[in-house]
């Protein structure tokens, strides 16, 4: 019974976390902090999940960057557990089909990630470019997941 009552509950939540930044999305398109902002609200989700998350930051980076995170997608529990870690100014790389899923789609490219088309490796490389050009000319952060496509 708990169980069900958990996943109504994931359900109605994450709905609304996901209107609640495509809002926030929508009066500061692309902005820097707008992965944080996500990361934040997604990582509520792991309250009803009954799920404690610890954070640790270490002190270079609380000093600034840019910087280069690399991590391990490794399934859709990421979204509520690795989203906390966020920093403000930090994009993430992602697929480009992303932004096919509705509502979380959309929000996941008005928050300023960069889309890559791992289809096309001569555009692929091109987006790198351009994420080269971000990270110097913004001083943005940037987030990658190299494992590529995720395995059951």
């Amino acid at each position: 019974m708990l169980a069900l009552i958990r996943i109504i509950a994931l359900i109605c939540y994450f709905i609304l976390v996901n209107a609640a930044l495509l809002l926030v999305c929508l009066v500061r398109p692309f902005h820097r902090d707008n992965v944080y902002v996500a990361g934040k609200l997604y990582s509520s989700i792991s309250v009803i999940l009954g799920l404690k998350l610890e954070v640790r930051v270490p002190e270079s980076v609380k000093q600034g960057g840019p910087f280069v995170y690399i991590a391990n997608h490794q399934n859709s529990y990421d979204l509520v557990t690795i989203c906390k870690a966020a920093q403000k100014g930090t994009v993430t790389v992602g697929k480009k089909s992303l932004k096919w899923i509705p509502i979380f789609g959309q929000a996941y490219w008005l928050t300023g990630n960069i889309m890559i088309d791992r289809k096309n490796s001569g555009r692929a490389r091109g987006t790198l470019q351009v994420t080269v050009d971000k990270i110097k000319e913004k001083g943005l952060s940037v987030w990658f997941f190299p494992e590529g496509t995720r395995s059951y």
